[in-house]
């Protein structure tokens, strides 16, 4: 997938402190939200971070610009879970393109296997292993800017 048309990711590699990353992080859980901040902060780039408690959130968040550059995305969410979230943004022309990597504290083959058929950039375990996790989600920033 393609990050949104707005974002020239090259500019981090030659001026990183000119770029933050504007990332969009949708979970209910506040602890797992506490946890994944911790985890991001120890990214070696800028960041912005804007937190979202559920799946309708999401999708009004998105309709204002601008875009995050990555959608990071709770599976099990209130009102609207993260599957009928990704469903509905693969489904509007507006978000081709736009990164989003699921996480969920419950990796099952199933759910892995419909996150990726709904078209998730990526799809990652929860992992209460804070630097495990930092490591995990440092390298999927990574890609996303190389």
């Amino acid at each position: 997938m393609l990050p949104p048309a707005d974002i020239d990711l090259h500019a981090f590699g030659r001026h990183p402190e000119r770029v933050n990353l504007r990332i969009l992080l949708a979970d209910d859980d506040d602890d797992q939200v506490v946890l994944t901040r911790r985890a991001l902060a120890a990214y070696h780039r800028p960041l912005d971070i804007e937190v979202v408690r559920d799946g309708t959130e999401v999708i009004t968040r998105l309709t204002h610009d601008p875009l995050p550059h990555l959608v990071l995305l709770d599976l099990h969410m209130p009102r609207m879970t993260g599957l009928a979230v990704l469903q509905a943004l693969r489904a509007d022309a507006r978000f081709e393109g736009l990164p989003v990597v699921v996480l969920s504290a419950s990796l099952t083959a199933g759910d892995e296997q419909a996150v990726r058929r709904a078209g998730a950039t990526d799809f990652l375990p929860k992992l209460s292993n804070l630097k495990r996790f930092s490591a995990t989600l440092s390298g999927v920033l990574d890609r996303l800017v190389t």
